[in-house]
């Protein structure tokens, strides 16, 4: 689970980094944008599962 956390993290990381390369407006726009948006939704809701459970 807590790797699982990881590579998601660094994933939104990653893709947050190159994202924000651009205009915010773009940014918005974009399917990168979306992408990065879930990723972050998603590692978020992995790190309260982990707390919780830990």
């Amino acid at each position: 689970m807590v790797y699982w956390s990881f590579i998601t993290f660094t994933v939104a990381l990653t893709a947050g980094l190159v994202g924000f390369g651009g205009e915010p407006g773009e940014l918005a726009v974009t399917g990168q944008g979306l992408f990065f948006v879930f990723l972050v939704v998603s590692a978020v809701l992995l790190l309260l599962k982990m707390m919780r459970d830990g």
